[in-house]
């Protein structure tokens, strides 16, 4: 999810460290989207940061075309790309900075995911 501070320092580190790419990596098996996809809206889990979480996440599932969490997604892919392709989304209106990085041919920004079996990151949507 973003925050001010994840975008800062990603703006941080295109203005003043020169970083060419940025990863918008999730993971299979993510607690946080596996939590969005069953809680139920404005129920607190006790914990505002938890809450906080979670309620950044499900907006980015509505509307998205997933697979549902099933036998047939066990590692909870599909809501995981979903939430990554939302939040790549969000970073490029949110952050003048990197749109005009990327505008300008100094910035790619990918999308991953990371199998915690196996160690190994997909990217989609490559160009």
């Amino acid at each position: 999810v973003l925050g001010s501070a994840q975008v800062a320092s990603i703006e941080y580190a295109i203005e003043h460290l020169g970083a060419k790419l940025v990863v918008v990596m999730g993971h299979e098996s993510c607690g946080a989207v596996k939590a969005a996809l069953s809680a139920k809206p404005k129920v607190s889990s006790g914990s505002p940061d938890l809450d906080w979480l979670v309620g950044s996440i499900q907006p980015n599932l509505m509307g998205r075309t997933l697979a549902s969490a099933s036998s047939s997604d066990p590692n909870f892919r599909q809501p995981v790309m979903a939430n990554v392709d939302a939040v790549m989304e969000q970073l490029l209106v949110r952050s003048k900075i990197v749109e005009h990085a990327m505008h300008e041919g100094h910035l790619k920004v990918v999308r991953g995911i990371y199998s915690l079996e196996s160690g190994k990151v997909d990217f989609w949507g490559l160009k």
